[in-house]
């Protein structure tokens, strides 16, 4: 099993290797690439049908394949409900006859399911799209019926079929329902917003991942209780050995052409802060930052640790970061159907990522980036939680939720039961005050995360702006950090209310999610 697993992750790692490589110019080049890559798609398969009947995963993995509904509902307390959306396409039989795409959800209960059927996907991805511009836009208010429209479309018809008591919420999302910050959203009482309700919101890949999760873990040896911190990466740093280099490798772009990996000086002092409040608690921690955050140095420090808190940037393989790779567009078809056809459709998880040390750096192993099929090789069974802090460029805002989203599954398959991410641009003295204080709800207070994370979505949400930096783990921001960034906040207007209650505008809050069981 050893030797068939190694085999596969080499594999893996090769074919996500190529697929990120820029398009060969030569003819022959390009076949023997092709070639190659047909090969690997074949030693992969061939290496994960022996692994199967090896691993004793598989009879697990059998009786999930088989479960139900009810076997969901068995094991849902009494306060918790999972909304499962799900696409389809309504016929009907006219002349000439139509074809609709539609969402629905199931809701499911201890008590039963529900079909809810919430009507055609293009109006309610047109109500989530305008919804999501204006709260991006963060030098104005939101508009005041946008928010109350997509509740009206997906929050209110689900939110009838919950019964009193319900206080936990898992979001099984499809489509544009990854991209939508469900808290944000307008509360049952006027003047409120989700958040504020008696429901905690997290999201889930898929029913059949909670259920595994309510399973409980096997009886596995866990990983000494360490706390990774990654934060200032050096994306120019070289490191490539001087042997690696190819004569044509300054001709090679260094990353996305009209947006290389810019620093993220604010990622040091959030680094600080939580390695010095980790260590107050006893917990043992280790760091990496500067050139030493390279992919590598993550991926061996992530199964050893119990809380990984990443402060770098996503990367998601869009049509830009694929124009600036110089990668084989053919390799990323998609259908007329929105499917991916394309070689890259046998590996998904290559498009999503961390963007680590040298990333800038054309010759720099594997791109220094740390793919999500690199993540699943790991045993990260271990991994309770997963904090991706600034994770937004190139996931949040250009490839809306399907970056956001690949990621936290990419984590989940490798066995991390939570994952915290943002679905956009989120200012650092915002982030700051958000990571501040979720640290101090989880490891002061014992909050499981997801009361942690509302409770520290509130906190922002009814801060002061002028008293955000109180809620930071530590005050003092770099001096090197631009005053726009550094007192970013001053930018988003406040909600305005008559009951001088502090309302912040939502970008500041609402744009992170937790995904999994938020235990």
């Amino acid at each position: 099993a050893a030797g068939l697993l190694a085999d596969l992750t080499a594999a893996r790692r090769q074919r996500a290797d190529l697929l990120l490589a820029p398009t060969p110019r030569d003819p022959a080049t390009r076949k023997k690439r092709d070639e190659l890559l047909a090969d690997l798609d074949t030693r992969i398969a061939d290496a994960d049908r022996g692994l199967r009947p090896l691993l004793p995963a598989v009879q697990r993995a059998e009786r999930l394949a088989k479960a139900t509904a009810d076997d969901l509902r068995k094991e849902l307390a009494a306060g918790i409900a999972v909304i499962d959306f799900c696409g389809y396409v309504r016929h009907a039989n006219g002349k000439p006859p139509t074809r609709t795409a539609c969402l629905g959800a199931f809701v499911v209960t201890r008590d039963g399911v529900t079909w809810v059927d919430l009507g055609p996907t293009a109006r309610i991805e047109k109500a989530i799209g305008l919804w999501r511009e204006a709260i991006a836009d963060a030098d104005h208010a939101v508009p005041a019926d946008l928010a109350p429209d997509v509740r009206r479309l997906m929050w209110e018809p689900v939110r009838k079929s919950l019964p009193a008591g319900v206080t936990d919420v898992y979001v099984c999302p499809d489509a544009a329902v990854c991209r939508l910050p469900w808290a944000a959203l307008p509360g049952d009482k006027p003047g409120t917003v989700l958040l504020e309700d008696e429901f905690a919101l997290a999201t889930v890949p898929h029913a059949p991942f909670l259920l595994d999760q309510l399973w409980g873990p096997d009886k596995t040896a866990r990983p000494k209780s360490d706390v990774l911190v990654v934060g200032g990466v050096d994306f120019d740093a070289k490191l490539g050995a001087k042997g690696d280099r190819k004569p044509d490798a300054a001709e090679l772009p260094r990353g996305p052409k009209s947006k290389p990996w810019v620093p993220l000086p604010a990622s040091k002092a959030e680094m600080d802060g939580l390695l010095e409040f980790a260590k107050g608690g006893q917990r043992p921690t280790l760091a990496l930052t500067g050139e030493r955050a390279d992919a590598a140095a993550v991926l061996a420090a992530l199964p050893k640790a119990r809380y990984a808190h990443l402060a770098t940037h996503g990367f998601f393989a869009d049509s830009q970061v694929r124009a600036g790779f110089a990668l084989d567009e053919v390799d990323y078809q998609v259908s007329l159907r929105g499917e991916r056809v394309g070689r890259a459709a046998n590996s998904p998880l290559v498009m999503t990522g961390l963007v680590l040390a040298g990333a800038n750096d054309p010759v720099t192993p594997g791109r220094g980036v740390v793919t999500g099929e690199s993540l699943i090789d790991l045993d990260l069974s271990g991994l309770e939680l997963a904090v991706l802090s600034a994770c937004q460029t190139g996931l949040g805002e250009v490839a809306g939720g399907e970056g956001v989203f690949g990621l936290q599954r990419a984590f989940h398959l490798a066995g991390t039961m939570n994952v915290v991410a943002s679905l956009w641009n989120v200012s650092d003295a915002a982030t700051a005050a958000l990571m501040g204080e979720f640290y101090r709800q989880l490891w002061e207070k014992n909050q499981p995360p997801i009361r942690a994370l509302k409770a520290a979505q509130l906190a922002v949400y009814r801060t002061d702006r002028d008293k955000l930096g109180d809620l930071r783990l530590r005050s003092p921001v770099p001096s090197g950090v631009p005053d726009t960034e550094r007192k970013a906040e001053t930018r988003f207007p406040a909600t305005g209310s008559k009951d001088g209650i502090v309302r912040n505008h939502p970008a500041l809050w609402a744009g992170f999610t937790l995904s999994g069981p938020g235990r």
